[in-house]
């Protein structure tokens, strides 16, 4: 998203970093299905344990898991990972992106990318110079006097790119390209959705991560929609262990454990109630802000509404939450495409790990990131100019 020096016949090494993790992925296209040619997991401290109702703990355990060597940990997930090459895409934790929908005069692609960076500089409170801007033309037009189009600005303060990056320089790795975590999860998403006429397919995918959800509308394989929103696994986890009076690791482990298999005998019943009790307020509120982008979708396109929602992330995949969204969105939801594109991904994934990998949406952007450089880039959203688009 931000930059992109070359493409190549063999997907790069996408290398997701999140604030707990990071996951790499090396993918290729096999007719019309995707392989995974290598993957790596390594976990990073502290955990998701937090003490509740402090704003300062947070930026704390964010600036010790920054601390971090990283590097070391990198050089070992490829040794150990079966890649091929050393050309990544990486994208930083999602935290640290600015994401905003802002409408702007039409103008050329020129005088467009010099807008988006003074527009994400006065937002943001800082010198442009400071700052890595993009944007993505969704396609949506404001009739008026002033002809305007809606573009999704995407923003990410260099101080807090570079660390990773460098980190990658210092492994060993070249990074062609730094992308956000909505890219390549639209991207892997999208496989089956790239042709013009699927314009009409519309879906919402909402990525519910640890710090924060990403929500986003895709029609075809386009983006229209991103928005953030500061409710993620850690607020669920501390939910449960207030609640329980656990730390917040057992408490994630707990949690995460009673999310998909509701009929699990190992887990009492009145256990599995008092978890729902304790994330219930923070389901219902991300509930609300899901209800109220796709109100936002609807009035900005006044199109189809999206088919179904798909549910990814690590902590996405609870069933009390899929059946709440379901119903206040009055929507199908699902846990992967009607593909089973992640679910493809999980076997390989397990015998580059030889160990268990966790559910098939951990891996959702990390194998995103890979495909960057297998897609054509050609089509646009908006056939009349040569805006940007995101996946």
């Amino acid at each position: 998203m931000f930059w992109n020096r070359r493409k190549s016949s063999m997907g790069a090494i996408g290398i997701d970093f999140r604030a707990d993790e990071i996951r790499l992925a090396q993918v290729k296209m096999q007719g019309s299905e995707l392989r995974v040619m290598g993957a790596a997991l390594e976990l990073l401290q502290p955990t998701r344990q937090f003490e509740s109702s402090s704003a300062s703990n947070e930026v704390a355990a964010s600036s010790a898991i920054e601390a971090v060597a990283l590097t070391p940990r990198l050089q070992t997930a490829i040794t150990h990972g079966g890649f091929t090459g050393r050309e990544c895409v990486l994208s930083v934790p999602p935290d640290k992106l600015f994401i905003q929908s802002v409408r702007l005069p039409r103008m050329s692609d020129n005088e467009l990318q010099q807008a988006v960076k003074w527009e994400a500089a006065q937002r943001l409170g800082c010198s442009h110079q400071d700052l890595l801007v993009d944007y993505i033309a969704t396609g949506a037009s404001v009739t008026g006097p002033n002809n305007r189009e809606e573009i999704i600005l995407v923003a990410v303060r260099q101080e807090e790119v570079m660390p990773w990056v460098q980190a990658t320089i210092d492994a060993g790795l070249k990074p062609v390209a730094v992308d956000a975590n909505f890219g390549g999860l639209s991207r892997v998403l999208s496989q089956t959705a790239r042709r013009t006429s699927d314009v009409c397919q519309v879906r919402m995918v909402v990525e519910v991560g640890l710090k924060q959800t990403t929500v986003v509308i895709l029609r075809g394989d386009r983006i229209a929609f991103c928005k953030q929103l500061a409710i993620g696994g850690m607020h669920f986890d501390q939910a449960v262990a207030d609640h329980l009076e656990l730390d917040g690791h057992a408490a994630g482990e707990l949690r995460r454990g009673c999310a998909q298999d509701v009929t699990d005998s190992v887990v009492e019943p009145a256990t599995r109630r008092a978890i729902f009790e304790a994330v219930r307020p923070h389901f219902s509120e991300l509930v609300k802000e899901i209800v109220l982008c796709l109100r936002y979708y609807g009035v900005t396109f006044r199109g189809l509404p999206p088919k179904h929602l798909i549910m990814t992330g690590l902590d996405g995949l609870d069933v009390k939450l899929m059946e709440m969204i379901s119903s206040a969105c009055k929507t199908q939801v699902e846990f992967d495409d009607e593909k089973g594109t992640l679910a493809a991904l999980l076997e390989p994934i397990r015998v580059h790990l030889n160990r268990e990998p966790g559910p098939a949406a951990r891996w959702a952007v990390a194998c995103g990131l890979s495909l960057r450089k297998l897609w054509n880039r050609s089509r646009i959203a908006d056939p009349s100019r040569s805006g940007r688009r995101a996946a």
